[in-house]
């Protein structure tokens, strides 16, 4: 599979009627991340931005956890992070970047993939490349199984005699932790010892 980068394209994206009729929900493709494995230099979970214009830039995200934000339903597994952009800087990119995504919908999920080309940062043409409805019920089925076990995990861990295992591992952990830390200690005054006599 392989690291990728997120793209976000402001520029309007080359979609017909036919294939927007075909979602049961608005889209906000403005501000959707797709993904690409075209910067083959970053391919480093950046982030770049092709903007109303045309321009190419590479954004500097900070991430975060955050505990204030609710869990996503559809995919309560993945953690909520804060996002917070620290800068943007224009790149005079030429080639080809494909990016693309799955729009998670209602009653099927969709592929959809574009092709842009840039000369020295400056959009050129874009055009779809891919547009293909996938079922979906794979991945409910995923979804539901991960709920379950979430809840199931949940109510575990409220169990009054939890609790209890938490305190007793917490005094295993730090007992043998401080084991560890001297006779790691020791074992280093040991090998000192023995380089400065021998």
């Amino acid at each position: 599979m392989g690291m990728f980068d997120y793209v976000v394209c402001d520029y309007k994206l080359p979609l017909t009627e036919a294939e927007l009729s075909q979602l049961t929900k608005e889209v906000d493709w403005e501000n959707m991340e797709f993904q690409t494995k075209s910067f083959v230099e970053w391919s480093c979970l950046e982030h770049f931005s092709i903007e109303e214009d045309g321009q190419l830039y590479k954004l500097t995200i900070e991430y975060e956890e955050n505990d204030d934000k609710e869990v996503d339903e559809k995919f309560p597994y993945i953690p909520a992070v804060k996002k917070t952009e620290k800068g943007v800087e224009r790149i005079d990119y030429t080639g080809e970047i494909c990016f693309y995504s799955m729009i998670i919908d209602e009653d099927d999920d969709f592929w959809v993939e574009f092709k842009a080309i840039f000369w020295k940062g400056d959009l050129k043409e874009i055009h779809l490349e891919d547009w293909r409805k996938e079922d979906n019920s794979t991945r409910l089925e995923f979804a539901e199984e991960m709920k379950a076990k979430l809840e199931e995990r949940a109510a575990f861990e409220k169990k009054w005699w939890f609790s209890i295992y938490r305190i007793w591992r917490f005094i295993v952990r730090f007992i043998l932790g401080v084991v560890t830390f001297l006779s790691g200690w020791v074992a280093k005054i040991c090998w000192k010892l023995e380089r400065w006599l021998t």
